[in-house]
């Protein structure tokens, strides 16, 4: 049967080799007709972000998801932040647009995003018995919000070994 995503919840890599996949990835989401699109990045090459991105799909609003821990040192620009940008496409509920993570979790991935942080995105940005997909699920923090708020899931990425990672979450979650 065909797998229709009723809203994207990402967190593509943010190195400057992969910000080519974010303008892509846009383009296959209004393709595939995604109402609602949240993509996390950094913010050293935000701005090329956004504009290859706003080709495809139509700015709503920048969100801001706080991370836990202290701050991240970003040498290249003598910057310490404290958060990341959540760029928001399409939808048309009210939301609120400051996320929180109580950790940090790099446990099931190196660039890995904390439960609780993904949740809070996945708990407003969806609804019980939609789907969420992430296309670059990673570790899968994304899988394990959506399938814990009785949302469905559908994720893929390029790494056999995230993929791996994350089946195996989604399989003990289903067994406790």
């Amino acid at each position: 049967s065909d797998c229709k995503a009723d809203v994207i919840i990402t967190d593509p890599p943010y190195p400057k080799e992969f910000i080519p996949l974010y303008g892509r990835f846009a383009k296959a989401a209004k393709e595939s007709g995604i109402p609602i699109v949240a993509v996390m990045c950094g913010q050293t090459y935000f701005p090329t972000i956004l504009s290859d991105m706003c080709k495809h799909l139509e700015y709503r609003w920048l969100m801001c998801y706080l991370t836990p821990g202290g701050t991240l040192q970003q040498w290249s620009v003598n910057a310490m932040c404290g958060w990341k940008p959540v760029v928001l496409f399409g939808g048309e509920k009210w939301v609120y647009d400051v996320f929180k993570s109580d950790k940090d979790d790099k446990r099931f991935h190196g660039w890995g995003q904390s439960l609780s942080g993904l949740c809070d995105l996945v708990d407003r940005l969806s609804e019980p018995g939609q789907t969420v997909c992430d296309p670059f699920c990673g570790g899968g923090s994304t899988a394990m919000a959506a399938l814990s708020l009785g949302r469905k899931f559908v994720g893929c990425d390029i790494d056999p070994e995230a993929v791996a990672t994350t089946t195996e979450r989604i399989q003990a979650a289903l067994h406790e």
